[in-house]
């Protein structure tokens, strides 16, 4: 039985931060898990705030993509807290 898992990071909050405008501070996910053989799904949300303590590699809102998003997800999570979604 294979699970298809698909993240979902596209509402989040954003406010000035030093100076950068529209910096993502706080992301509100949703994970589905998907089983196709069965026709099955389920899906967990909540919410992640992000450190933004040090802006060195900020990205500009207009060029965020998904995978930028949801690496900075996972990594606030931590690899225990998403393998344990």
């Amino acid at each position: 039985m294979a699970i298809n898992y698909t993240w979902n990071v596209s509402t989040v909050d954003v406010k000035e931060i030093d100076g950068n405008a529209d910096t993502v501070f706080n992301v509100h996910w949703r994970l589905t898990g998907t089983d196709d053989a069965n026709d099955e799904s389920s899906t967990v949300y909540g919410t992640v705030g992000l450190d933004t303590e040090d802006l060195s590699d900020f990205i500009a809102f207009a060029d965020l993509t998904v995978n930028d998003v949801q690496g900075w997800v996972e990594a606030a999570m931590g690899e225990d807290r998403v393998t344990e979604i």
